[in-house]
């Protein structure tokens, strides 16, 4: 049984509509996706597969890009900020303040209205995705990244 599952070009054409209908974001995203067995999905340059198998060890392959939740797209770090700088809707932007408590996983009281996953944004840097849910923006940001100061 497979792991890691690469996906088609018409898997990939309904990922780019989610993050087109999420973020408003046009990317060109000219990756290998894979997805594995709970939803997390991967991206990698193609000429990753121009090396005989043979010749390397393969543990994990790509950068985690996100995962697919229910109906929506829930961006990782990495995939906020290749999806970020080309997103015109679904972001909210925080203060220093607020962010050094996002980086240490905390929630964050906000006003804002926006529904579903959201980029998180301080300035021209993205902090990955969150979600609003009674005033308060849920904190995704993964522990093992956590600042504990």
């Amino acid at each position: 049984m497979r792991k890691i599952k690469i996906l088609s070009k018409k898997e990939i054409k309904a990922i780019k509509k989610k993050i087109f209908l999420q973020y408003g974001a046009e990317c060109e995203l000219d990756y290998v996706f894979l997805r594995n067995q709970k939803d997390k999905l991967y991206i990698a340059n193609k000429e990753v597969f121009e090396i005989p198998e043979d010749r390397i060890r393969i543990d994990s392959l790509g950068i985690y890009f996100g995962t697919m939740e229910r109906t929506e797209l829930r961006l990782s770090i990495e995939g906020s900020l290749i999806v970020g700088k080309h997103a015109t809707k679904g972001m909210i932007e925080i203060s220093y303040d607020d962010m050094k408590k996002w980086l240490k996983g905390e929630e964050i009281k906000t006003e804002s209205n926006e529904l579903g996953f959201i980029l998180i944004k301080h300035n021209d840097d993205f902090l990955g995705c969150g979600r609003i849910k009674d005033g308060m923006l849920l904190n995704y940001y993964p522990k093992a990244r956590r600042i504990h100061t």
